[in-house]
């Protein structure tokens, strides 16, 4: 099972997109076990490692609220993908900044409180 922690979670339309995407993070820096890729028909990483019936848990231990989680599988089931980065909040403002800079990509960040 996965650890509690917070999270940077990138919408993106296409998974070759956000393959790509993952690739740079790593190369910028991030731990590549901290990053995960999941799209309806594929996973890669930590989070819905099971598949995506354990989506829930492993995004409310990242601390993503209910209504995101239902947003993020509406997303999911309409064919977009979810490039999630998992770590600490410094770990995760750093993701944040590279993501937001692909003006084609919605990111949000998801803190827990401890």
């Amino acid at each position: 099972m996965m650890n509690k922690g917070s999270s940077c979670i990138a919408i993106i339309s296409r998974y070759a997109d956000a393959s790509i995407a993952a690739d740079k993070l790593v190369v910028a820096g991030v731990d590549e076990d901290t990053v995960s890729l999941v799209g309806i028909d594929s996973q890669q990483g930590e989070v819905a490692r099971s598949g995506l019936g354990c989506l829930d848990d492993d995004l409310s231990l990242l601390g993503v609220l209910k209504t995101s989680i239902c947003h993020y599988k509406c997303l999911l089931e309409a064919g977009f993908c979810l490039l999630i980065v998992r770590g600490n909040h410094q770990q995760i403002e750093h993701a944040c900044t590279l993501l937001e800079q692909h003006d084609q990509m919605d990111v949000s960040m998801h803190f827990n409180s401890d």
